[in-house]
């Protein structure tokens, strides 16, 4: 797209301020600088990160990976190189971005989909954490997502708050899983 789309710019807004019933209107969208355009290749990583360097790093703090990952972002945009080399001189804030990297990528296993199917099934689904706003904690709700025609998932509310929302629902397959969506985009409709 050449500018932010209505969707987009709303989600933006909603990662901001979300309340239950809050539905923000973005009615017009002004370009107040000529768009430029940039190359980013995607998902080219050698290996991903390992679930315990993961989890590791999450109990440090998913701020820490979040942030991270917006400046690694910078340093590797031409354009943002300067900004990047600014926000990372000060040595404290260079020894933490340093410790972030150390986490690394990890080692990708692979697993065929029976077997991710098997895994679940012998899993018991852990609650989640977060909180539920404006709707009871275990009431039957679908999830779907604004702009997919896809159908929406029903399950049981574990989870609807401005980290998420997680249902818990049975699958034929893989028996008794909590699924988990982003805030930003899904509609929780009552069931």
């Amino acid at each position: 797209y050449d500018l932010i789309t209505p969707s987009a710019a709303r989600a933006v807004f909603e990662s901001i301020l979300w309340k239950p019933g809050l539905r923000w209107n973005v009615r017009r969208i002004e370009v107040l600088k000529p768009v430029r355009w940039i190359g980013v290749r995607r998902n080219e990583v050698k290996a991903v990160v390992s679930s315990s360097k993961a989890v590791a790093t999450m109990n440090g703090g998913h701020g820490d990976l979040a942030l991270y990952s917006n400046l690694w972002f910078l340093t590797a945009m031409p354009f943002a190189a300067e900004f990047a080399a600014q926000a990372l001189a000060g040595p404290k804030i260079a020894a933490w971005y340093a410790r972030v990297a150390a986490i690394g990528h990890g080692d990708a296993t692979e697993i065929s989909g029976a077997d991710a199917i098997a895994i679940a099934r012998d899993a018991t689904p852990a609650d989640p954490v977060g909180s539920v706003d404006g709707l009871a904690s275990g009431r039957p709700v679908m999830i779907r997502t604004e702009t997919s025609g896809d159908d929406p998932v029903a399950g049981s509310l574990l989870r609807c708050d401005a980290g998420g929302i997680a249902v818990r629902r049975n699958s034929d397959m893989a028996g008794e899983v909590n699924v988990h969506f982003p805030r930003i985009g899904q509609i929780v409709i009552p069931a």
